[in-house]
């Protein structure tokens, strides 16, 4: 991200890159720390999310939105009247099942995500289960099986070095973010594999 004085700038890489970082300092707390696991949850998903902003907004920046968003932004775009309109982005399910689409991904010059029907799962309870439990939490006890929970995440970071890795999304990443996003991404790989959390 570029700084200055007053601000911090984060583009779509960035924010990605940013919870990468975070998830590669908090899986090796978890054997310790089994609080962290909403933070890793939590950035697992942001990474994952942002990751598919990023491979899928194609050219035009509207790969990612609601379909109803993108055409009126694609509208607007050949107008140019009146206000932009508010980009509304698709919800989480949906980005995963854009970015195993094979037509969708190869006319973005991209490989699709190949994701068995268990890893799918996996990132629908990511989504719809444990973050959005942590993200609109209510009053009440909620305990969470551990196992599994390894599984979900490194399917998630899987999701993130392919999609990152793609095209489309590569070039815009200077060599040292490059580098930093798949040594982090190893090395959360390594972590999840080999502790027992």
């Amino acid at each position: 991200h570029k700084m200055s004085d007053n601000y911090i700038h984060f583009d779509e890489i960035d924010d990605v890159l940013a919870s990468v970082r975070l998830l590669a300092q908090l899986v090796p707390k978890l054997p310790t720390d089994p609080w962290a696991w909403k933070w890793v949850i939590i950035a697992a998903h942001n990474a994952l999310q942002g990751a598919l902003v990023c491979a899928l907004s194609g050219p035009a920046g509207v790969g990612a939105l609601e379909k109803q968003s993108a055409g009126a932004v694609l509208d607007w775009f050949e107008k140019r009247t009146g206000n932009p309109p508010k980009k509304r982005l698709a919800d989480f399910n949906t980005l995963v099942a854009r970015g195993c689409n094979a037509e969708r991904m190869s006319y973005l010059g991209a490989i699709p995500l190949c994701l068995d029907s268990q890893q799918r799962k996996d990132l629908r309870r990511l989504n719809d289960e444990f973050r959005n439990n942590f993200m609109h939490f209510t009053p009440k006890g909620w305990s969470i099986e551990r196992i599994g929970l390894p599984r979900i995440i490194l399917t998630a970071v899987g999701a993130i070095g392919h999609l990152m890795s793609q095209p489309q999304v590569i070039y815009k990443l200077d060599d040292t973010q490059r580098h930093d996003m798949e040594d982090n991404l190893a090395m959360i790989a390594r972590a999840l594999q080999q502790s027992e959390l």
